[in-house]
């Protein structure tokens, strides 16, 4: 079992490591991650985390899958509809990588669900959650903890993933929820976040898989650089 595991993953891993070399990739494969929100932006953080070969992750949403999901959820198809986007996500992530340790919980955030986080021990928290008054319930809590904590702004009524940008909350402008944030928060809290300064569509949110996949991917490697610096 061990000889098929070392072959496994030496293959799986071999062209990451071919940018990112060993010693890189040995610090992902120990991170642990907890990824709160499996929607469009979660689920791809969530499989890019697992692609870049992050070993350890834990996967929290309440929600189930709809089939208005399909078009950006990348955990999502026909036949798992009514299934949890948390456990969805760690069933593909282990489809992916058998060996990797991919958990999950299905609950609303409240002290519950932070006493999970906290009890994972992560090394980074990603906030992908859409609703704003669990979303500063996370800020609060661990955006001043050792673990690194990034947050997804708005990527709803987007169009150009070009215009995507990561810095802290306080340096964000365009984005109407970063805009909530700071003013919810009174500019008492900054963190790093991930938002976009497209000015969008306005009316009813609509989402697109080309920007909240990007949204995704871009929360990844910031956790991989930041693996790779040794830290949070």
């Amino acid at each position: 079992m061990k000889i098929q595991k070392e072959r496994f993953l030496k293959e799986f891993r071999s062209r990451t490591e071919i940018i990112y070399g060993e010693k890189n990739l040995e610090k992902l494969w120990n991170a642990r991650v907890a990824v709160v929100g499996l929607g469009g932006v979660g689920s791809a953080a969530a499989e890019a985390l697992c692609r870049l070969g992050v070993g350890n992750c834990l996967f929290i949403d309440k929600d189930e899958l709809e089939t208005s999901n399909l078009n950006r959820h990348l955990q999502s198809d026909t036949l798992n509809k009514g299934g949890g986007k948390a456990e969805e996500s760690a069933r593909r992530c282990k489809n992916i990588n058998p060996y990797g340790d991919y958990t999950w919980f299905r609950q609303e955030i409240n002290a519950g669900t932070l006493a999970v986080i906290e009890d994972y021990k992560p090394d980074y928290v990603v906030d992908a959650i859409d609703d704003i008054e669990a979303k500063i319930i996370l800020a609060q809590n661990f955006s001043l903890s050792p673990a690194g904590f990034i947050s997804s702004m708005g990527a709803g009524n987007k169009r150009d993933p070009s215009k995507i940008k990561i810095s802290l909350l306080s340096e964000t402008s365009v984005c109407p929820l970063a805009r909530k944030m700071r003013k919810r928060t009174k500019d008492k809290m900054d963190f790093t976040v991930v938002y976009s300064t497209e000015t969008g569509i306005s009316g009813k949110i609509g989402s697109a898989f080309p920007v909240t996949a990007s949204f995704g991917i871009y929360i990844a490697c910031w956790i991989a650089e930041k693996a790779f610096a040794g830290g949070a």
